[in-house]
């Protein structure tokens, strides 16, 4: 009943009406449009947090013969401090 209520002033040909049948389309695209770009975002972040996890060095529990040992330190060039491993 509350959609043929709906329908009905949606669709009513009345001069006073005419902006709903502008207003409806256009509020349907809009949301649209955002229901899109909503998905890409996620979509995006899901492929940088994938793309995160695989640059993460894996720490053992135990040594293999592939280990390889690395040691954090500071180096300083031209006055200014980096990060070295």
């Amino acid at each position: 009943m509350i959609a043929r209520i709906a329908l009905g002033l949606a669709m009513n040909p009345a001069p006073e009406h005419r902006w709903r049948r502008i207003a409806l389309p256009l509020s349907v695209v809009v949301l649209v449009l955002l229901a899109l770009s909503a998905t890409s975002i996620l979509a995006m972040l899901e492929r940088e947090a994938a793309r995160d996890a695989a640059r993460v060095p894996v720490l053992a529990s135990s040594p293999s013969p592939r280990d390889l040992y690395m040691i954090g330190r500071f180096d300083v060039w031209q006055g200014e401090q980096y990060s070295v491993v």
